[in-house]
């Protein structure tokens, strides 16, 4: 099911320079971030996080490539709102997925008053954001995953990806009301668990419900 979902877009044709009359095949240069948006979109189904007419937040979007595959899949999204600070992936984003319900905030994702006229997602999206090492550090996580947090409605879904180690750590995730249902980081979020892609991890985060289980508590918080 993996093979013949991913192989088709996996490989491209290309002529090498010396001999153009051989084409072979190649990975295609975006294939590792249609593996991200795989992984992301399966965790969506997998815990059937977005309903009919559902609502989605995407930060740090990028030219939109995961929204439009997200709203290919699922075109009964009643509402999309994505944020990017980069003018020119903005206005690429926007273009790309030019709908009714889709809008675009050109802003930076740490400007969280620019958030107010967001109403309560059904999904959230942080993939290679200021959640994440390679594009954030520790100073910017925590207000953005504040105001991620008071969003969330108890059934929200919350997914953070990203290809270096995290800042969501257990205190930092306990201080916010939030729970790791999903883990796949090299981190002790989630145990010390390690991740099959190396340094990329996912986290599939919902607001806690109840208090956590002492020995639970103990295993995931610092003394």
């Amino acid at each position: 099911h993996w093979a013949t979902r991913v192989l088709p877009f996996a490989v491209e044709l290309y002529f090498p320079r010396r001999d153009r009359a051989l084409p072979r095949l190649r990975l295609r240069r975006d294939f590792f971030k249609y593996l991200i948006d795989d992984v992301i979109l399966d965790a969506i189904q997998d815990f059937d996080a977005l309903p009919l007419n559902g609502r989605v937040l995407e930060l740090c979007a990028g030219d939109g490539a995961f929204m439009e595959r997200l709203l290919g899949r699922r075109p009964d999204v009643a509402s999309y709102v994505f944020v990017e600070r980069n003018a020119d992936l903005c206005r690429r984003a926007r273009d790309r997925c030019a709908s009714a319900i889709v809008e675009g905030l050109c802003a930076d994702a740490r400007d969280t008053a620019t958030w107010d006229m967001i109403e309560p997602p059904d999904v959230v999206i942080a993939s290679g954001s200021v959640l994440c090492g390679q594009v954030g550090s520790p100073a910017m996580a925590e207000p953005v995953l504040k105001a991620v947090a008071n969003l969330l409605k108890p059934t929200s879904l919350f997914v953070v990806t990203g290809f270096t180690q995290s800042y969501l750590n257990p205190a930092l995730l306990a201080r916010h009301g939030l729970e790791v249902r999903r883990g796949s980081v090299s981190t002790d979020a989630v145990g010390g668990l390690s991740s099959g892609f190396g340094r990329f991890h996912l986290l599939a985060l919902r607001r806690r419900t109840a208090p956590a289980e002492p020995s639970l508590r103990d295993a995931l918080l610092p003394p």
